[in-house]
């Protein structure tokens, strides 16, 4: 049993750290693929409406370049996302906790008999 918990513990530690990373790949991945799409097709178009106007275009890029690049947002979905096992020790820890309560109970009612 010993053995176990020593081979599960590092595996989880693991599994959290290989999970975090993969979470932090794909919220990365959309939004470069965002950018990367905005770039093939509609910032050429938005430059064709300001052609006239060279100070609006070089703000709007600015702007539109911020929105995409802005790291924030990706951290603060990256955190509120959880680990699958994360979920199983929640659950786990809560049934004990009841389990526990009853077990309480039941010795509280035969120490009173």
């Amino acid at each position: 049993a010993a053995i176990r918990v020593l081979v599960l513990v590092p595996i989880g530690f693991i599994s959290v750290f290989l999970f975090n990373q993969y979470r932090l790949y794909q919220m990365i991945e959309l939004k470069f693929s965002h950018i990367s799409s905005f770039l093939g097709g509609g910032a050429t178009y938005i430059s064709q409406l300001m052609d006239q106007d060279n100070t609006s275009k070089a703000r709007i890029n600015e702007k539109l370049g911020e929105l995409f690049l802005d790291m924030n947002d990706i951290m603060e979905k990256v955190k509120k996302a959880r680990h699958p096992g994360e979920d199983a020790i929640k659950t786990a820890i809560e049934n004990l906790e009841k389990t526990t309560k009853s077990i309480a109970e039941i010795a509280k009612s035969l120490n009173n008999n």
